[in-house]
């Protein structure tokens, strides 16, 4: 139905939002409501310019560091599929990566890599916005967690903007170079 009724999409990503937005529990419509988006968004042959705006706070709220982890998986996934139906502008692109990257927690740190992949590969990204790359370059294990990436999927679409960020910022901060030489030791480089 929220295909044939941009009405009842609004109310769906309305209150998928306001779930998402709640501290505590989210429950089983946290879950419900992800993949709701995620089925309506698949189903389009591209995701409506419509669609987009409406999405947005369902985004915000799922992918902030105040999130659950149900939540922000949910938002990854709708994320993903977001990316994959629509030309995104590079604003949005930009907002959508450094919400990933900022908002990236254990256990998640693996699904949080294979988004900013997704992304960075259906919006064909050559370089990371320096926000989501400054929020990326502090996650624990970066380099292992890449090379695990790189070992199960094609991931030059997201390990090049990468390596071109951490050479470029490698002299301004130890822990940029720490994570360079890890990335440059542990992943398969070609």
């Amino acid at each position: 139905r929220c295909l044939r009724d941009m009405a009842f999409f609004s109310f769906v990503a309305d209150t998928a939002a306001t779930a998402a937005s709640q501290k505590g529990v989210p429950g089983s419509a946290s879950a419900f409501y992800a993949v709701l988006l995620c089925e309506t968004l698949c189903e389009m042959k591209r995701v409506e310019a419509s669609a987009v705006p409406r999405l947005l706070p369902y985004l915000e709220a799922g992918l902030a560091p105040a999130a659950s982890a149900e939540q922000y998986a949910g938002a990854l996934m709708v994320a993903c599929q977001l990316s994959m139906g629509a030309n995104m502008a590079m604003p949005l692109t930009e907002a959508v990566l450094e919400g990933v990257a900022k908002g990236a927690r254990a256990p998640l740190h693996a699904q949080a890599l294979q988004a900013l992949l997704v992304i960075c590969g259906s919006q064909m990204v050559r370089e990371l916005p320096s926000r989501a790359f400054k929020h990326l370059v502090k996650m624990p294990d970066l380099p292992s967690r890449v090379a695990d990436m790189c070992e199960k999927y094609e991931s030059d679409s997201f390990i090049v903007p990468l390596v071109k960020a951490l050479a470029q910022s490698a002299t301004q901060h130890a822990n940029y170079e720490r994570v360079l030489g890890g990335i440059v030791d542990e992943v398969k480089l070609s």
